[in-house]
């Protein structure tokens, strides 16, 4: 008895100090972003007027140099508000949505694929999507975005980490169903997680590399993923990949 209240103690002890840490860290993030509008805003309106500047520049190579500077000012700055606004939604962590809905596991894939604001061309290029069979689960579509996003911005992260250049196929995200289970994979051919980092990934604010956030990523996917009444799991591979599968089960399919 003894043994068992100490552990219920620890177990509340440890809960308080997790909810605290969130709620810190959601304050901060929330800070940040105060700090860091006004100037984001503020290259996003300098950048219409350096294209109007332009107009009077006859030069070609001058005018694609200034243009090509532009477009990457223009990323980095949305990368850094997407970085601000998904470190939010990391930190929703202890309130997931009780709305639920029918989601086809195609159509959530393909759309965070298409709309994913891909640092080049070349990254872009490296995404495929391979479906064997669609299938539909329930869950919140805007929880699910996140997790799918979630998993394929750390992909393509795994694989600007190699220090290579990305080629077709560096990222393949594929969907595929067998009897009342369905799986959603993301695979990459980036760094990979050391095997003494496994067993942690899912933990809250556990970080690996010099590119990871808050560290509440994975451990909301996770968190998503067993509300569904699935399981996620991962491989890895040090230099040479990562794998990471999530099953689900299937609703009937439509008629």
């Amino acid at each position: 008895l003894t043994a068992h209240v100490c552990w219920l103690g620890f177990s509340i002890t440890n809960r308080n100090q997790r909810e605290t840490r969130l709620r810190t860290a959601q304050a901060l993030v929330r800070h940040m972003q105060r700090g860091l509008q006004p100037g984001l805003q503020s290259i996003e309106g300098i950048l219409p007027e350096l294209q109007h500047a332009l107009t009077g520049v006859e030069d070609a190579e001058t005018l694609r140099r200034v243009r090509e500077i532009a477009l990457r000012v223009k990323n980095n700055a949305m990368q850094m508000q997407e970085y601000l606004d998904l470190q939010l939604i990391n930190l929703r962590y202890l309130s997931l949505e009780e709305r639920v809905e029918r989601l086809s596991a195609e159509a959530l894939v393909r759309g965070v694929v298409d709309s994913y604001p891909y640092h080049t061309a070349l990254f872009k290029d490296a995404v495929s999507v391979q479906v064997t069979q669609d299938f539909d689960f329930v869950g919140s579509q805007d929880q699910w975005l996140y997790v799918v996003r979630n998993l394929l911005e750390n992909a393509l992260i795994g694989v600007f980490a190699n220090a290579q250049k990305p080629r077709p196929g560096d990222v393949v995200i594929s969907v595929q169903r067998a009897g009342d289970q369905g799986r959603i994979r993301v695979r990459d051919r980036g760094r990979g997680i050391d095997a003494e980092n496994l067993p942690y990934i899912f933990e809250p604010f556990y970080v690996v590399g010099k590119f990871s956030g808050l560290g509440l990523g994975l451990s909301f996917c996770k968190s998503v993923v067993e509300w569904s009444g699935g399981r996620i799991s991962v491989r890895s591979v040090p230099l040479e990949g990562c794998s990471v599968s999530m099953v689900l089960p299937c609703l009937p399919q439509r008629t």
